[in-house]
């Protein structure tokens, strides 16, 4: 089990805090602007890509030794900073989701699929839930016995038969593998962690208009991937109880893991993998040294083995 230490002030390491970038989308709201004090460009932004190194969003560092810089030119050129780790390219993504509507059902493929049909290693997601949705439920997973049994479904339209609901709630955490058939629905604020992919097949979209016209959907391409049966469920953590802090540990994906720390005074909290990312919630406080409040997110480069935390804060962290 792993141990919290007693605050040492040992010698403190330097952190990767990132800029974060805001994505407008048509689902999208304002209350990242309420919630986290950011300086949102308009009223329909959908998602805060807070930690990403895609080409649809590629963050800056904040200050420091790398200021300026991109993730992806970090990944590229100062590869020790993430243990040395394989890849063309940065594996995850964490994303803050504002949804006012209900994001269209979609579904992501595997490795396998996507790699054969020209993409990369898949998405696999998970959603921890900062504001449930307005139904308290989200789409996840679906009725189909068969392959044929979704795709005829589908095709009649018979989506209120066809998919399951997943009841959600502040504090919930739903792993959302590829080949799940999913959606976030109105009223949803989640903290999103993907692999670092952009694949997404969508299969209903409400017959919504963007600007004028019906969104692409991708029926085929879905049929291929949606695994069958799918009944996805809310995941419980392990919990541990510490005299400055509580740490979630939910269970570890394919790809990535995550935990979540409540901190109440001073601790050492250690770290583990080629490096990890950090996001705070809720709180201040400071991490190794630096002064965090909500919206903040940043890297733990290899070789930090411990995060040293003052404050009443909540972190989430999440490791390949």
């Amino acid at each position: 089990m792993t141990d919290v230490r007693a605050h040492t002030g040992a010698r403190l390491e330097e952190l990767i805090f990132l800029e974060p970038i805001f994505l407008t989308k048509v689902w999208g709201g304002s209350r990242l602007r309420e919630l986290f004090g950011f300086d949102l460009p308009n009223d329909r932004i959908g998602e805060c890509l807070a930690v990403s190194a895609r080409p649809e969003g590629d963050c800056r560092v904040r200050d420091g030794r790398f200021a300026g810089e991109i993730l992806s030119e970090l990944w590229s050129g100062h590869r020790e900073l993430f243990g040395g780790l394989a890849g063309d390219a940065f594996p995850l993504q964490v994303k803050l989701l504002d949804a006012r509507e209900d994001l269209s059902v979609q579904v992501h493929p595997d490795a396998a699929y996507d790699a054969a049909h020209g993409g990369g290693a898949g998405k696999n997601e998970a959603w921890y839930v900062l504001r449930a949705p307005s139904s308290g439920q989200v789409v996840g997973g679906h009725t189909a016995q068969t392959q044929e049994r979704f795709a005829s479904m589908a095709a009649e339209g018979r989506w209120r038969e066809l998919l399951r609901r997943v009841d959600v709630r502040e504090g919930d955490y739903l792993s959302v593998p590829a080949g799940t058939v999913h959606a976030i629905l109105a009223g949803s604020l989640f903290y999103e962690i993907q692999q670092a992919s952009d694949v997404t097949y969508r299969l209903y979209d409400y017959d919504r208009l963007d600007g004028g016209a019906k969104r692409r959907l991708h029926v085929a391409e879905a049929l291929e991937v949606v695994a069958v049966p799918s009944a996805p469920a809310v995941t419980s953590p392990e919990v541990a109880v510490y005299a400055t802090a509580t740490r979630s540990l939910y269970p570890r994906g394919e790809q990535f893991s995550f935990s979540r720390w409540e901190v109440r005074g001073s601790c050492s909290i250690p770290t583990g993998g080629p490096f990890s990312l950090g996001g705070v919630i809720e709180g201040s406080g400071t991490v190794n040294g630096e002064a965090v409040r909500p919206g903040d997110h940043f890297v733990v480069p290899c070789g930090i083995e411990a995060l040293e935390v003052t404050g009443r804060l909540t972190l989430l962290l999440t490791a390949p």
